[in-house]
C-alpha cells in the first residue's frame, strides 16, 4: 500500500497515473485531438524518471510516458507536469524547456546512437486558486522584443487549467476523476460541495482492489482536509450501506 506521509499530492498523482488505463484515458481526454489522434495509445509506457528541480519537488510533480506515433511508430514522449501551486507561474515556459532538455539528455545517455531528438509533448496540469493568465507560448518569456523570433526556441505547452473544476472538466476514468476532485478540494477548500460525487465514484469501484484504493484516497483526505471535514465525510459514508464497511475500514487504517 502506498505511503502518502510526505508530499501526499505527488504520491497520489503518481500512484493513479502510473496505471496505464488511467493515464491513457486522462491524456486522451485532455490533449488536443490533432495530437491525440496521431498517437498509438497501446504503446504507452511509463518511464521511471523525474526531471523537476530539487527545490520544486514540494510544489510540483512530473511523469514521463513513452509513446509511438500511430503511422510511423516513431518513439515520442508525453511529459506531464502537475502544479501544486496556488497561482500561475510566470516562468512555466522556461521550466518546461529546462525539463525537456533533461529528457533529451537522458535519451542520449540511454541511446547514444540516436539520430534524432524524440518529440516531446509537454502537458501542464494546474488547479490553483487563480485562473491561469500566462501565455503558454515560450517566446512570450522574452517579453516584447523588436526582433525576428524565428531564431529563438519556439513551442507551446499544453495547459489543462482546472481552476473551475466541474463535471465537464473531469477527464479520464474513475480513479483519475477522484484524484482531480480531491486535489482540487485540497487547493480550494470545497470538499463539502464535492463529497457526494466522491462517494458516488468510490461506490463504483469493485471490492478488490477497491478497498486498497479507498484506503489510499482516505489517507489523502485525512492529510489534506480539516478534522471536522473528515468526520463529516465519515458520517456521510455511513448513510451509504453499499459501501459503508469498506469505507469505514479504509477510514480506520
Amino acid at each position: 500500500m502506498i505511503d502518502l506521509t510526505n508530499n501526499p499530492h505527488d504520491k497520489l498523482f503518481k500512484e493513479v497515473f502510473s496505471n496505464k488505463k488511467e493515464a491513457i484515458a486522462f491524456l486522451k481526454d485532455s490533449i488536443p485531438k490533432t495530437v491525440s489522434s496521431k498517437i498509438d495509445w497501446n504503446s504507452l509506457k511509463l518511464q521511471k524518471n523525474n526531471f523537476i528541480d530539487e527545490d520544486m519537488k514540494g510544489s510540483e510533480s512530473d511523469l514521463l510516458y513513452e509513446v509511438k506515433l500511430d503511422k510511423t511508430q516513431k518513439i515520442s514522449y508525453i511529459y506531464v507536469l502537475f502544479e501544486h501551486q496556488s497561482n500561475p507561474d510566470k516562468w512555466m515556459g522556461f521550466r518546461t524547456l529546462k525539463y525537456m532538455c533533461r529528457i533529451w539528455d537522458r535519451q542520449f545517455k540511454e541511446h547514444p546512437r540516436s539520430k534524432y531528438l524524440r518529440p516531446i509533448l509537454p502537458v501542464v496540469l494546474y488547479q490553483g486558486k487563480k485562473q491561469w493568465n500566462i501565455s503558454t507560448k515560450f517566446t512570450e518569456q522574452f517579453g516584447q522584443i523588436d526582433i525576428d523570433t524565428k531564431f529563438f526556441p519556439n513551442f507551446e505547452y499544453c495547459l489543462i487549467d482546472q481552476t473551475d473544476l466541474d463535471d465537464e472538466h473531469l477527464n479520464g476514468l474513475i480513479l483519475g476523476k477522484v484524484l482531480q476532485i480531491l486535489m482540487h478540494c485540497a487547493h480550494h477548500g470545497d470538499f463539502a460541495r464535492m463529497e457526494h460525487k466522491i462517494i458516488d465514484f468510490l461506490s463504483k469501484l469493485p471490492p478488490r482492489p477497491g478497498l486498497e484504493i479507498r484506503i489510499m484516497f482516505m489517507n489523502y483526505i485525512a492529510q489534506t482536509q480539516k478534522r471536522k471535514t473528515v468526520e463529516n465525510f465519515i458520517k456521510e459514508i455511513k448513510t451509504h450501506k453499499e459501501m459503508e464497511v469498506d469505507m469505514l475500514t479504509a477510514a480506520q487504517v
